[in-house]
């Protein structure tokens, strides 16, 4: 088989492959959402995951978020590699 011949068929199997995996990634999201339909159908509105749902009133209402939901401060990549990096020389 020439160089060819072979960059042609790998080619069309790379093709192949690409389409089968679309095809299998689109019939598993049509099987998740047919799974979760069910599922939502079998739980009564107004519950969830089989619990009734409940609302919590926020603390503090000067718009400040309720405590334990505060997130974290963003670190950039450079400031990270610079905490974690040995300054030995």
């Amino acid at each position: 088989m020439t160089l060819n011949n072979r960059r042609f068929a790998l080619r069309w199997l790379r093709k192949l492959f690409d389409w089968l995996e679309e095809r299998l990634h689109a019939e598993e999201i049509k099987l998740r959402q047919e799974i979760q339909g069910i599922q939502m159908d079998a739980i009564a509105p107004g519950h969830v995951n089989g619990r009734e749902k409940t609302v919590m009133p926020a603390k503090g209402s000067s718009g400040e978020p309720p405590a334990g939901s505060r997130r974290r401060k963003h670190v950039t990549a450079s400031a990270f590699d610079l905490r974690f990096s040995s300054h030995e020389s």
